[in-house]
């Protein structure tokens, strides 16, 4: 049975208070920061938002506690790896520190909610995002996939949680969390019988424990993707007790519900570029670039009926308008030949 809610914050309350403490501990942790504010926890890492002194603004942390020397070194080469991706769709990350008990890497803050949260909220509300701003948002996160994939980089835990949505929105969304991201040729350093990203956006190969390869990205995104356009469903609905072994055979015996029954209006390409993304079989997935490319045309596509709406607004409306304007100008007329006969009798106009 799980803890009640207030144990398990209270829990995790202590948790970040410990980690606090060890981190201000550190001399050269207490002399770059000001501030403690968590913003997320991870099985291997805590993210939190601090202030730098260094150039007088909030950065965000990542965490980590006694990592051994291999850990230590992936997340080094992870480091790297991001700070190679120059895209605007991208979190961007800086400087890797290693203090022994403590390691952290400086990331930038981004003001918004991330896309699950999103979700959750216009969800409780009964509603869904507009198809437009949906597009946006998804193919924000397609070309940050794309060119990550280009530059060898796998994500390797795509998902809603990992999408942020900039207040200012410029860009879109923005992909946080290439935590366990790998650069592709090392992707097969996976550990026998380990799960690769959150199970229920996890491919079929990466629940079977086997190695994988950017193929399992793709999978990660569509179901982004779907949960993204139909407003937080998932394409297997499951118990939060379910088994990896229960959502394998769901892949594998079970088709999505089809986009168009839950989502009205949603282009027929983007349907079928998303619902592929799921199949079990990797080498049957779509490219990125077919995925990019079908949301660019639908989007396309969707602005320019949108136009036509618009037009067509106004070209209904101006008839009446003209019909209006001439009454107006035949009443004058009439006024102005009763107004003369009136003067022309001497008798006052008004």
């Amino acid at each position: 049975m799980d803890p009640k809610p207030d144990a398990k914050t209270a829990r995790a309350a202590a948790s970040d208070d410990a980690l606090r403490e060890l981190c201000f501990a550190d001399a050269v942790f207490r002399e770059r920061y000001d501030g403690w504010f968590v913003l997320g926890r991870g099985s291997w890492a805590t993210v939190v938002k601090t202030r730098s002194r260094d150039i007088g603004r909030d950065i965000a942390l990542k965490v980590f506690v006694n990592l051994d020397p291999e850990l230590l070194e992936r997340v080094r080469e992870e480091v790297r790896a991001v700070q190679a991706l120059a895209t605007p769709y991208l979190v961007h990350t800086y400087s890797l520190f290693d203090r022994g008990t403590i390691a952290w890497f400086e990331m930038e803050v981004v003001d918004g909610p991330n896309l699950q949260q999103e979700l959750d909220h216009l969800s409780a509300a009964g509603e869904r995002l507009p198809l437009v701003r949906a597009y946006e948002i998804a193919l924000a996160v397609s070309q940050c996939v794309w060119h990550a994939h280009r530059h060898g980089v796998l994500h390797r835990d795509i998902k809603p949680a990992n999408v942020l949505l900039p207040a200012s929105g410029q860009p879109a969304a923005r992909v946080s969390d290439f935590g366990i991201a790998r650069l592709a040729d090392v992707a097969r350093a996976t550990p026998p019988g380990t799960i690769t990203g959150t199970p229920r956006f996890a491919s079929h190969e990466a629940l079977a424990g086997q190695p994988v390869g950017p193929a399992h990205d793709v999978y990660g995104l569509g179901v982004t993707l779907y949960s993204l356009l139909t407003g937080g469903k998932l394409p297997y609905q499951v118990t939060g007790r379910a088994s990896i072994n229960s959502l394998r055979r769901l892949q594998l015996t079970k088709q999505p519900e089809p986009l168009h029954a839950v989502v009205a209006g949603v282009d027929v390409q983007v349907e079928h570029v998303v619902m592929q993304t799921m199949v079990p079989d990797p080498t049957q997935r779509p490219s990125l670039r077919r995925i990019v490319l079908s949301l660019e045309r639908a989007q396309a596509r969707l602005v320019a009926a949108n136009g036509r709406a618009a037009a067509g607004i106004r070209v209904s409306v101006s008839p009446w308008r003209v019909g209006l304007a001439s009454l107006g100008l035949a009443a004058f007329g009439l006024w102005t030949k009763f107004a003369r006969r009136r003067a022309s009798d001497g008798r006052p106009t008004e």
